[in-house]
């Protein structure tokens, strides 16, 4: 059994921290942060169509999150652009529900990585989505609030 099971909605106990703001990990991170890296690239590796997960997902509320194999800690977003496109989203914590979302089609993000380097990107289409899906987990927003209507 997973040492770090996923917070999904039938989790009626742990399902609030989905819904609170994730904490700053200090930089250097610390052994625990590193511990939980591992585990969530564990988890997305073992995932068939999984493209990202937060940290507090699997009940660790710090803001920390990878997507498409790529790691994020203390995300802060620059700028996004104000063209938008909707696509449908799924989520590992609401799993067997697809919504439909629209969300920037660019986004520029400063980060670190697991050395404390420090980095400012541009990320387009997918990886925008993906990364804003995951931001919006840090915050405590889930894909139910920016939903057009569920399939």
């Amino acid at each position: 059994m997973n040492q770090f099971p996923i917070i999904t909605h039938l989790d009626a106990e742990r399902f609030p921290l989905l819904t609170s703001i994730s904490l700053p990990c200090d930089i250097p991170i610390n052994q625990t942060d590193l511990t939980i890296i591992e585990a969530m690239y564990e988890m997305l590796k073992g995932s068939d169509d999984a493209r990202g997960l937060a940290a507090v997902q699997i009940g660790y509320p710090k803001r920390i999150f990878i997507a498409e194999k790529k790691l994020f800690i203390n995300p802060t977003i620059i700028a996004k652009t104000d063209e938008k496109s909707g696509k449908i989203e799924g989520c590992l914590s609401v799993p067997g529900f697809l919504f439909r979302i629209k969300r920037p089609k660019e986004v520029v993000l400063e980060y670190f990585d697991q050395y404390g380097g420090s980095h400012k990107d541009l990320f387009k289409w997918s990886m925008a989505r993906i990364i804003l899906h995951e931001i919006d987990h840090l915050n405590g927003i889930l894909l139910t609030e920016r939903a057009e209507k569920p399939r």
